[in-house]
């Protein structure tokens, strides 16, 4: 895959080898690279502990593939996220070295992030709400409810429970037309 990121280091974490696509991806050129000490120099502050512990334990487990979720600092400065495995293959008579295979995520990071955004200001509206709200599944099963909701005691006798039918909220005699309005809805 042209756009899957292949990183050969040696046992110091010193670059070997980088795949065209690690320059196209953070911008930076070979010459740029060849007289770092190793490849966490490049790195987001915040992991560059996490990622020298990885290296010890990518040592330590040869053949094991090891997820990580990694913040580089593009040579603009901005941050790209990639994903992928890092395996020791340093016992390997063809290879001796530790190979890292990464894609960019940095778009799907961000889509997370404005999702993550958005169900919040949801959240936000749906709980500060002056009025009463309730989503139910196909089963009339309450999955979620506002205070506003809860308060509603001239309609339910009990507080609303997450899992339960709203259904057994209405008194017996009320049930079915109950039932038949909410088919409409």
């Amino acid at each position: 895959n042209a756009s899957e990121i292949i990183s050969l280091t040696d046992k110091d974490g010193r670059i070997i080898y980088l795949s065209p696509s690690f320059f196209k991806t953070t911008g930076y050129g070979f010459d740029e690279l060849k007289h770092i000490k190793d490849f966490v120099d490049k790195i987001h502050p915040d992991q560059k502990a996490d990622s020298k512990m990885l290296l010890e334990e990518v040592i330590k487990n040869p053949g094991v593939p090891i997820h990580r979720l990694n913040r580089l600092v593009h040579k603009n400065g901005s941050i790209i996220w990639l994903e992928g495995t890092v395996t020791n293959l340093l016992h390997n008579e063809n290879v001796k070295a530790i190979v890292s295979n990464f894609r960019d995520v940095t778009e799907k990071k961000a889509a997370e992030a404005r999702s993550k955004e958005y169900e919040n200001n949801l959240k936000a509206i749906f709980n500060n709400s002056t009025e009463a709200f309730m989503l139910l599944d196909t089963e009339y099963k309450i999955k979620a409810f506002n205070a506003k909701a809860d308060d509603n005691k001239p309609y339910v006798s009990r507080s609303l429970e997450i899992g339960a039918s709203l259904v057994s909220y209405i008194e017996e005699p009320r049930q079915e037309y109950f039932v038949d309005y909410l088919k409409r809805v």
